[in-house]
């Protein structure tokens, strides 16, 4: 009888150490389940194409809403001088006068120039040449032209005729020395009424005084310069040769009045020089 009750203990005992051990394992998993939901992280990337900026711009946050990708209209800036209503879509700087300091600096030659001391050529951008550099076009000189492929200035000769530069070409269309033939007064002459020998004013030194009715000395005035004086014409015809040597053989403008309705002129032909008609039109070479 012993040996019988015994062996029902024995049994009684493993039956409760499986219970336990089974006890023990489910609260193993039920921790481990418990501690992994505490510290692990999940993480996703949210990617979509944005096509409108009208939220304006937005230094400080960034797009976390993970539920809604395509709600995000903002964009970052470092100020709010950006349009983004304008054009659907596009970004644009709403100050023009922005884009006017801005400087590129990657390329060295280019940092030393600016949009007034550089020219466009072949999709590239190049610092103007200076007086005497070689050329092929005068897009490429700086303040002057390309003459027999060397840069020249636009004014030309300063010492050949008492001190006046002659500009490089014509007047780009024959101009009449006044509208109407009338007395060239004041402020426009020296003296009023049709006086032989009353000269234009200069524009460079006038600046205030309207030339609208004389067509030939207010297109001198608009590159700052003037039409030449009757003596100046003649020095110029003489040297013409050393003032560029482009001249036609046709008649110039000088600002020297003849009569009321005369103008002093020269033709570039033989050199003769009388007035004629106010209202003729002929050719003009500004001087300054």
């Amino acid at each position: 009888m012993k040996k019988i009750k015994d062996f029902i203990n024995q049994l009684i005992l493993k039956k409760k150490s499986k219970k336990v051990l089974f006890l023990r394992s489910i609260l193993l998993i039920v921790g481990f389940l418990i501690f992994y939901q505490v510290f692990v992280s999940k993480g996703s990337s949210y990617n979509w194409l944005q096509g409108d900026w009208s939220g304006g711009a937005e230094p400080g946050a960034v797009a976390t809403h993970t539920s809604n990708q395509t709600g995000w209209t903002k964009f970052f800036s470092k100020d709010t001088n950006v349009d983004t209503t304008t054009t659907p879509g596009e970004i644009t700087l709403s100050d023009t006068a922005i884009s006017a300091t801005i400087t590129e600096t990657l390329d060295a030659d280019f940092n030393a120039g600016t949009k007034d001391t550089t020219y466009v050529a072949n999709d590239n951008v190049y610092l103007l040449k200076p007086l005497g550099a070689s050329c092929t076009t005068t897009a490429e000189c700086d303040g002057g032209w390309c003459d027999a492929d060397t840069c020249s200035s636009f004014w030309m000769g300063g010492g050949i005729c008492s001190g006046i530069e002659v500009y490089y070409e014509d007047i780009s269309s024959t101009k009449q020395w006044k509208t109407a033939n009338t007395d060239c007064d004041t402020p426009q002459c020296g003296i009023d009424g049709g006086q032989d020998g009353d000269n234009l004013v200069d524009p460079v030194a006038n600046p205030s005084v309207d030339f609208s009715l004389y067509p030939a000395q207010n297109s001198c005035k608009t590159i700052g310069g003037r039409l030449p004086t009757k003596t100046e014409l003649e020095c110029i015809y003489t040297n013409k040769a050393s003032l560029g040597n482009n001249f036609v053989a046709n008649i110039y403008w000088s600002s020297t009045e003849y009569s009321t309705g005369f103008a002093w002129k020269q033709y570039f032909g033989n050199g003769l020089q009388n007035g004629n008609n106010k209202t003729n039109y002929y050719y003009a070479r500004c001087v300054r």
